[in-house]
């Protein structure tokens, strides 16, 4: 079963004990879930952006568990993850293995009941919600994902107090 709420009935549905506890499960399930999808940071957020953003959640049960969640605002046309520019990464909370499959539904939900031209994802955790993306959204032409390479860097103890130790540090 999926729902869709938007704005003062979304923010009092993810403010119910019962339904933090449930969001915390799934959080816990969710191998790619970052800081920025908690309900501590979410909620605070909404409550802080109300005036400048109006929620969107959409919300998947199975047999009463929350088995996926896709938090977002809107203003004027556009829908953002939750967090906006405050959150470095945006993704939705599934179960593993249902991530394209949530997504794809929430999609089809989304544009049936929300008039919207654009849907921005800042960054996404991994390349393979990227792939997801492509996947569950492959029908729509306006589907675009582009891929940022962010190389770790590796740091050594020895080397780099070696380079201290040159004369040009």
């Amino acid at each position: 079963m999926l729902e869709l709420w938007r704005g003062h009935d979304a923010i009092e549905r993810l403010a119910r004990p019962t339904f933090i506890e449930q969001w915390l499960v799934l959080y816990r399930e969710c191998p790619w879930a970052t800081p920025f999808q908690h309900p501590a940071f979410v909620n605070t957020w909404y409550a802080c952006y109300r005036d400048s953003w109006r929620a969107v959640v959409v919300a998947s049960f199975d047999d009463g568990k929350l088995i996926g969640l896709l938090l977002l605002a809107e203003d004027d046309g556009t829908l953002v993850a939750a967090g906006a520019g405050q959150a470095e990464y945006h993704v939705w909370l599934a179960l593993p293995g249902d991530d394209a499959a949530f997504l794809s539904r929430a999609w089809r939900e989304l544009t049936r009941r929300i008039a919207f031209s654009t849907l921005r994802f800042k960054y996404l955790p991994s390349t393979a919600h990227g792939d997801a993306v492509r996947a569950a959204l492959r029908s729509q032409a306006s589907v675009v994902v582009r891929r940022y390479r962010r190389p770790l860097l590796q740091l050594d103890a020895q080397q780099i107090q070696a380079s201290f130790a040159t004369r040009s540090n």
